[in-house]
């Protein structure tokens, strides 16, 4: 039966390309905490959630050695905290995460949507290819969207880098985004320390009509040759 049970299990993930840890989160959750649980070793996603969901909270939680999951071999998955498909106050915050494939924490998606009172803050994110990622390709209004107060260490210098990712290459700096086509207002990014990257610290394309809507300061930056 275990042998039965392990090749079900197998086929599964193989036809579905699910590889997720917390995945149950889609389409109207509210109120959910995910708090001080340690989360490793998944083969894409620790946690995924497609709303538009709202109150969600990963707090105080360890997440390492996410990812590596290729879909078709051709699409680089290993994100730490993915969401998308709108979202209303979304707290990522205290965690420790480490040694993802792809990005420690995004919010990303296709269709246009609405994403408000994001925050993340006071994180330890260490040998990430990217710490953090957002974009939605079809448009989407974001209002107060915080990024504060990270600690960032060794981006792009972890397990996932260039060596080691069979040619799936795409994101890797401190932050990378597209945010052309995105309607902005209450950015802000302050006292974020972005320590020794490997590679970009900033990978984004914007459009200079939103800078009015970014407020960085109090970042400090710790650059080798």
């Amino acid at each position: 039966e275990k042998k039965h049970f392990d090749t079900v299990v197998a086929r599964y993930y193989d036809e579905h390309n699910k590889a997720h840890i917390f995945s149950a989160m889609s389409g109207g959750c509210e109120n959910v905490v995910i708090d001080n649980i340690c989360i490793k070793y998944a083969g894409a996603f620790g946690v995924s959630s497609y709303g538009p969901n709202k109150n969600i909270y990963v707090t105080n939680c360890e997440m390492g050695y996410i990812g590596g999951f290729s879909r078709n071999k051709s699409l680089r998955l290993g994100n730490a905290i993915e969401f998308g498909g709108g979202a209303d106050h979304y707290v990522v915050e205290n965690n420790w995460i480490y040694q993802t494939f792809d990005t420690a924490i995004t919010w990303q998606n296709t269709g246009f949507t609405t994403y408000k009172n994001i925050t993340f803050a006071n994180n330890l994110l260490e040998y990430n290819v990217c710490d953090i990622e957002f974009f939605n390709t079809g448009g989407a209004d974001v209002d107060n969207f915080k990024v504060e107060g990270n600690l960032c260490r060794f981006t792009a210098a972890g397990w996932g880098n260039r060596p080691n990712d069979a040619g799936f290459r795409g994101i890797e700096g401190f932050i990378r985004a597209t945010t052309s086509p995105l309607n902005i207002s209450n950015w802000s990014f302050k006292n974020n320390i972005i320590d020794c990257p490997a590679r970009y610290v900033y990978n984004w394309f914007n459009n200079y009509k939103q800078n009015d809507q970014m407020k960085f300061s109090g970042n400090e930056y710790y650059i080798k040759q």
